[in-house]
């Protein structure tokens, strides 16, 4: 068992203690990570590609984030999922109209086709997902 003290004064300390753990789990992410230089490869798929916008001082970003993952993991195979940090791409939010986090967009043959902008339940992530598939 892993152990450790919560401290509030440092997010990168608990993103160090989740990552353990899932290391601990043997649990594998399936997200991929969005930059400006491979987004294209990303979405040009015959599968359909959801892409989250955080940041990681977001707070809805980070309750969404559990969700996210869980997304990927289950659509592993049927579904490319994403997540783009808008801190790291200065390019993405500009183009897509990015002024709100978490916003998710749905892209099918690499065409824009859906959004959802806020904090959304992963039931209502996985029927728009369904509905791209």
């Amino acid at each position: 068992m892993i152990g450790y003290h919560y401290c509030n004064s440092s997010r990168k300390s608990l993103y160090l203690r989740l990552e353990l753990f899932y290391k601990h789990l043997n649990f594998k992410v399936m997200y991929k990570v969005v930059t400006d230089a491979n987004f294209a490869e990303i979405i040009n798929t015959d599968q359909p590609v959801l892409i989250d916008f955080w940041a990681t001082w977001c707070g809805p970003c980070r309750a969404l984030s559990p969700v996210v993952e869980e997304l990927a993991n289950e659509y592993a195979g049927k579904a490319v999922v994403a997540k783009c940090n808008v801190d790291d791409c200065d390019d993405l939010p500009m183009n897509y109209g990015i002024r709100s986090i978490p916003t998710l967009l749905f892209f099918k043959n690499g065409e824009l086709v859906d959004r959802l902008v806020g904090a959304a339940s992963k039931s209502v992530i996985a029927e728009k997902l369904d509905a791209l598939a």
